[in-house]
């Protein structure tokens, strides 16, 4: 047993050299059966040598002393990680050896049998199909080429009894390195099945472990959204259309009552989406909730103006090394429906009135809730008279970004209006199950490309 152990940590210790920790698997596969080739090929040649040696055929010696030789070298060349150079080297040495023994000892060697490990080396070793047809190609035409020659010329060698002391051992061998190299593929193949096996449990089990976070994450996120029962105790008649493009969404919709008439509703959209775009509504939502309850600020031009304060600030420390551009595009309105009046702020993102069969735009200030370029200015309060059946729109541009159609094209903001237009008449809950459809119907198999948020609010 302690023998078997010493044999097997021999294999190991040989099968491993010049592999280090970082080599690919496909690399390390061809390292070790190159390893245990050369290795074998020098246990053969040294039979071989000895009975060459004993038969006083010096000349076959010495060809058969230069595998050793050339074991060395390669094992070097390994070692130093030019594996190219010793796979080519391998290749070319092969075939010449093949050919000079076949020379000098004739056809009762069986060498060419051998000339069969020459494609099946080079499938092993090489990626490319052009290099792998190259040498099958070279080797046929070595071996039909030493073929021809000894029907032409005879060996260098005329040994009585040639056969039983150098042909039949070589018939032995070649089917032993057959089996050996059958045995080593699958034992290999085991090894990585259960290596790519074990990497696959691996990453599933991280996997559920992100989801599982992601899921708990998305929990926490829509707990701070505005609540349905919010909604419903404030909005006479609405419709929210809310698609992440992720398990948690960069989009995001606020509410807070401040008094009895006023309602305030924010429709945002942080920068990125799924993780960090859930991340920054987190923040956003936060100092949301500062500003109006803690401050009791409710003009949405002033809890901009303090909101965009506080998130760069809060982005942009002084230990910061580069200055941070995240932020928000939102709209901010205060509705007051006793009144039946909205003021409104906006960066970046629009709102949209619709009366009749007319879409009434609005200015937006062309500046986000964070950093960019230019001086920041006071975002705009405007304020805007409503009428019984006008549909207030607030939205991100989720959807009007969004590719599909015939052409694969961008759904755009023109045919967004058509649409609003189009369904009108359509109660908000019709309203939302068209747009859903016309989303899904435009995108068809093509990826969602952002998070997409559409409210509606009918006024009464």
């Amino acid at each position: 047993m302690k023998t078997n152990q010493l044999f097997q940590h021999f294999l190991n210790r040989i099968s491993s050299h010049g592999i280090l920790e970082d080599t690919p698997n496909t690399l390390r596969k061809k390292l070790k059966i190159l390893n245990l080739s050369l290795t074998g090929l020098a246990g053969i040649c040294f039979f071989y040598f000895v009975l060459c040696l004993f038969n006083k055929l010096f000349l076959s010696a010495l060809v058969t002393s230069t595998s050793f030789l050339f074991v060395l070298i390669s094992f070097y060349f390994i070692r130093i990680k030019k594996y190219n150079f010793v796979f080519h080297s391998t290749m070319c040495y092969g075939l010449l050896f093949l050919a000079s023994v076949i020379w000098l000892d004739g056809s009762w060697n069986y060498a060419y049998f051998y000339f069969i490990f020459i494609p099946i080396a080079s499938n092993i070793l090489f990626d490319k199909k052009t290099v792998i047809i190259f040498y099958l190609i070279v080797s046929i035409v070595c071996l039909i080429s030493a073929i021809h020659l000894l029907s032409i010329y005879p060996s260098y060698n005329q040994v009585s009894g040639a056969k039983i002391f150098l042909g039949y051992p070589n018939i032995i061998f070649a089917a032993l390195l057959i089996y050996a190299a059958v045995r080593l593929f699958k034992n290999e193949n085991l090894l990585y099945s259960v290596s790519i096996e074990f990497q696959n449990e691996v990453l599933e089990e991280k996997n559920r472990e992100i989801m599982d976070s992601i899921t708990y994450a998305k929990r926490i996120q829509n707990t701070l959204l505005a609540s349905e029962t919010l909604l419903k105790e404030n909005l006479p008649e609405y419709f929210i259309l809310y698609k992440p493009k992720a398990v948690v969404s960069g989009d995001f919709y606020w509410a807070s009552k401040v008094s009895d008439t006023n309602f305030l509703l924010l429709t945002g959209d942080c920068t990125g989406h799924g993780v960090p775009g859930a991340f920054m509504s987190l923040l956003n939502m936060s100092v949301l909730r500062e500003i109006i309850m803690g401050q009791n600020i409710y003009r949405p031009d002033q809890i901009l103006n303090l909101q965009r304060d506080t998130i760069i600030n809060a982005l942009n420390s002084d230990a910061a090394a580069d200055q941070s551009r995240d932020g928000m595009d939102c709209v901010l309105c205060s509705f007051d429906f006793t009144t039946r009046k909205v003021q409104f702020s906006c960066a970046n993102n629009p709102i949209w009135i619709l009366r009749g069969n007319e879409i009434i735009t609005f200015k937006r200030d062309k500046q986000p809730i964070g950093l960019h370029v230019g001086n920041p200015k006071d975002y705009t309060l405007q304020t805007f008279d409503l009428h019984v059946g006008d549909i207030v729109y607030t939205f991100t541009d989720g959807f009007a970004d969004q590719f599909g159609g015939p052409r694969g094209k961008k759904f755009k903001y023109g045919q967004l209006k058509k649409q609003f237009i189009s369904i009108n008449k359509q109660s908000m809950s019709q309203q939302k199950s068209i747009l859903e459809n016309t989303f899904n119907t435009w995108k068809g198999s093509l990826e969602q490309v952002d998070d997409v948020l559409v409210i509606g609010i009918k006024i009464k």
